[in-house]
């Protein structure tokens, strides 16, 4: 009895696995590289993803859709410095990889929250650029940046 009781609980120790979002060790290891040599980080930096692994993960697919790495590093540095949390990290950096020709976005906690509001990532994905083509359909640029209104043709 006590050595069904011990391999039971065997079996439940090994099959119970925490989440990861790497499928093998060999590929965390070679984004943590990647990571490294990308970045140019300090140890305490590299630390701090190898100790976070959906951070590393997340900065590996925004190092794989050319963010610029500088953005990538003061998203890091504000992670770091706890004036992003980790949630927030994730958000502001899957905006950058959606929209990686625009204006960075920037966090500000003081902001009111009276602004447009979005159930998840993708609809705000999807507001931002449906705002991008109704701006780019009534606004045209002139070559010295100056902006004239479209006229409308009856």
């Amino acid at each position: 009895m006590k050595i069904l009781k011990a391999f039971l609980l065997f079996i439940l120790f090994i099959s119970c696995r925490s989440y990861s979002p790497y499928s093998s060790n060999s590929n965390r290891k070679q984004n943590l590289k990647t990571i490294k040599s990308y970045l140019k980080i300090n140890i305490a930096e590299i630390d701090f993803l190898q100790k976070n692994d959906s951070i590393s993960f997340d900065i590996g697919k925004s190092i794989n859709k050319k963010v610029k790495p500088k953005l990538i590093n003061r998203r890091l540095d504000s992670l770091i410095s706890d004036a992003y949390s980790k949630e927030v990290f994730l958000v502001i950096s899957r905006f950058d990889r959606e929209f990686p020709n625009k204006e960075p976005i920037e966090y500000d906690k003081n902001v009111n929250r009276n602004s447009l509001k979005a159930k998840n990532i993708d609809e705000a994905i999807k507001l931002i650029k449906n705002m991008d083509s109704i701006i780019a359909a009534n606004v045209r640029m002139k070559a010295k940046d100056t902006i004239i209104k479209k006229k409308n043709k009856p």
